[in-house]
C-alpha cells in the first residue's frame, strides 16, 4: 500500500488506488472463508506509512467479523524513530508484533501462537530467523517472517525446518512459492512489474489441522501482460477479444520493417499499453523499447512541454559506447527517425538551459533508430531527476 509503481507512467495513476482495491479481495476472502488469522509478513506499506494511511487500513481490519490481524514491519515500512507505527493505536482485532527481538501473541481458543520481529532498517545482515525456536507454549506454534537474501533477514530453509515451528510465513519476494513443506512465500498480491507477468498472485489459506495449504486467485482490475506478434496480428479482432483490452501491456512486434506511428496504432486498440518493444532480426539490427510515460492524458503537444519541463534528454551514438553524460553541462540533443516528424520539430525548438547541480537522474525511456548522417545508430534518451 502507498506505493507507486512506475510513478510517472500511465498506469501509475491508477495503480495506487487498485492496491488498496486489492486488499480489500484479500478481506473479502478472509469473510467468505471465516479465518482465524490474517498474517501479514511485512511491507504491508511500500514506505513509512501516513497516519490517515494507518487510519484506513485500520478502518478495513475492523470490518472484519471473524478474523484476527498479526502483522509485522518488513524492510520497507520499518520502524524509523518517527514512524506512526510507535504510537497508532489499533482496533482491538489488529495485534502488531513490532518488537526489535522474537516475540509471540498467544490464542488459546485456536491452540496457536504466532511468533514474529519487525524491522528498525532497511537492512538486516544477520541470520536472526537462524537463531529462532518454537517456545511450545501452544500446540500449533507459527513463525512470520520477513526477508531471505544476504541484506534482509538471510535464512536456510533447513534451519527454518529445524525450528520446531509447524509453519513459517514468509514476506518480502513478490512471487508466491513454497521453499518446503511448511516454510512458504505467500508473495505480493498485485503485479508490480512486467517481471511478474507470468506470475498469479493468490491469497495463501493454511489449515492448522495438518498445515495444508491451498491458494485462491487474486484477480486484480487490470492484469499486467505480455504479448508477441506483427502489428497485424495484434490488431487483429481475435487477438484484442481474446482477453480485457485495457489491461497493462507489454507488447513485442515482430515485423522487419518500420512501423510509423506504432504506438498511436497499438494505442487505439490497447489505451493501457506501457512497452512497446521491436524484435529485430538476426543481422545486426537492436531492439528499441518505447515506454509509454503519462500517454492517454494529454495531446502530444502537451506531454513533449512536460518532457521540456520535468526531464532532461541525453544522447549516445552506438549502444556499445552508450554511457550517461553528468548532467552539470549543457543538454545535447540527437534526433532518432523512430520519432514523428512533429514531436522532433517540437523538441529541435525548444531552448533547453544549462543543467546545474544535478548529481544524478533516472532513464525513464529511449527510442532508436538510425540516422540520416552516415547511418549512425543514435538514441534520444529522457532522464528524469531524481
Amino acid at each position: 500500500l502507498g506505493a507507486e509503481p512506475d510513478a510517472g507512467r500511465a498506469y501509475s495513476q491508477n495503480r495506487s488506488q487498485e492496491l488498496w482495491e486489492t486488499l480489500q479481495s484479500v478481506l473479502e476472502v478472509c469473510e467468505e472463508e471465516q479465518t482465524d488469522l490474517l498474517l501479514i509478513a511485512g511491507d504491508i506499506f511500500h514506505g513509512q506509512p501516513l497516519r490517515r494511511e494507518l487510519k484506513e487500513l485500520n478502518y478495513y481490519f475492523a470490518e472484519l467479523t471473524h478474523t484476527k490481524v498479526v502483522l509485522i514491519a518488513g524492510n520497507h515500512d520499518y520502524i524509523r524513530k518517527d514512524s506512526y507505527y510507535r504510537t497508532f493505536q489499533w482496533n482491538e482485532n489488529v495485534i502488531p508484533l513490532f518488537g526489535r527481538e522474537l516475540e509471540y501473541v498467544e490464542f488459546p481458543e485456536l491452540r496457536t501462537a504466532v511468533y514474529g520481529l519487525s524491522y528498525y532498517s532497511r537492512e538486516i545482515r544477520e541470520p536472526l530467523y537462524e537463531s529462532a525456536f518454537a517456545g511450545g507454549i501452544q500446540e500449533y506454534e507459527i513463525l512470520l517472517a520477513h526477508g531471505g537474501d544476504e541484506k534482509h533477514c538471510p535464512f536456510r530453509v533447513k534451519k527454518l525446518e529445524e525450528s520446531g515451528f509447524d509453519y513459517i510465513a514468509l514476506g518480502h519476494i513478490h512471487r508466491p512459492q513454497s521453499l518446503s513443506e511448511k516454510v512458504r512465500y505467500c508473495g505480493s498480491p498485485l503485479k508490480y512489474s512486467f517481471s511478474e507477468a507470468k506470475y498469479d498472485k493468490t491469497v495463501t489459506i493454511v489449515d492448522a489441522d495438518d498445515f495444508s495449504v491451498q491458494t485462491i486467485p487474486l484477480k486484480p482490475l487490470h492484469d499486467m501482460r505480455m504479448i508477441k506478434g506483427s502489428i497485424e496480428n495484434i490488431l487483429s479482432k481475435e487477438v484484442i477479444n481474446a482477453a480485457d483490452s485495457d489491461d497493462y501491456l507489454h507488447i513485442t512486434l515482430t515485423d522487419k520493417d518500420n512501423i510509423i506511428d506504432a504506438m498511436d496504432k497499438v494505442r487505439s486498440a490497447y489505451p493501457n499499453v506501457m512497452q512497446l518493444e521491436f524484435e529485430r532480426d538476426m543481422k545486426g539490427n537492436t531492439k528499441g523499447v518505447y515506454e509509454a510515460t503519462g500517454v492517454g492524458t494529454k495531446p502530444d503537444n502537451e506531454l513533449f512541454y512536460d518532457f521540456y519541463k520535468y526531464f532532461y534528454l541525453l544522447y549516445t551514438y552506438f549502444i556499445k559506447y552508450s554511457y550517461l553524460i553528468k548532467l552539470n553541462i549543457s543538454i545535447i540533443i540527437r534526433f532518432s527517425i523512430s520519432l514523428s516528424s512533429s514531436p522532433y520539430n517540437l523538441i529541435k525548438t525548444l531552448n533547453f538551459k544549462k543543467v546545474e547541480n544535478i548529481s544524478f537522474c533516472d532513464i525513464i525511456a529511449f527510442f532508436e533508430g538510425t540516422s540520416s548522417y552516415k547511418s549512425k545508430k543514435v538514441c534520444l534518451f529522457i532522464a528524469k531527476n531524481r
